[in-house]
């Protein structure tokens, strides 16, 4: 019961308040962004799919194989480990235009940070909204925000997402 407690906060609070953070400093990274929503709050939705695609709270995950197959010239036999790097498939050129961009009006392919067939996160719907409504609702409360202090460091203990993010807003 512990054990999918700690899941579940994991899974379900934590990557999107990192998800949010990513995204807003992902942002103050690329203003002409920031200012592009500001100018079209309906872009949120493509916002949050783009910002998962660009600063993915999870980046990696593990899996176990369960039967002996070839992948891309190596084999994987039954009972091995494997790591997808799931940051790095969101920044494949043969899946996606221009990786190394960041643009919230991308009409591509849904990001692989959610997983993918069975593996695809329960959750997804709800963090997606959750991300929309805080990318919106910024809009509507705030008609600037930036940076208040250095960029903070990355926190890489088991998620992508950042301790802190001091803001600095105007209020609308």
């Amino acid at each position: 019961m512990v054990a999918t407690a700690r899941l579940l906060f994991g899974a379900g609070f934590v990557t999107t308040t990192n998800l949010i953070g990513n995204g807003m400093l992902t942002f103050f990274r690329h203003p002409g962004e920031m200012e592009r929503l500001w100018r079209d709050p309906g872009l949120a939705g493509s916002a949050v799919d783009e910002v998962l695609r660009y600063e993915s709270p999870v980046q990696a995950n593990g899996r176990a194989v369960f039967e002996t197959m070839e992948v891309g010239g190596q084999v994987l036999n039954a009972g091995d480990s494997v790591i997808p790097l799931i940051g790095g498939a969101n920044r494949d050129p043969a899946r996606f235009t221009d990786p190394e961009r960041f643009d919230i009006g991308r009409r591509e392919e849904m990001p692989l940070s959610f997983g993918w067939g069975i593996h695809h996160c329960l959750g997804a719907p709800l963090a997606r909204l959750e991300g929309q409504v805080v990318f919106t609702r910024f809009v509507e409360r705030f008609s600037a925000m930036e940076l208040a202090g250095p960029e903070p460091p990355w926190n890489m203990a088991f998620l992508r997402g950042l301790d802190t993010l001091p803001v600095r807003v105007t209020p609308r």
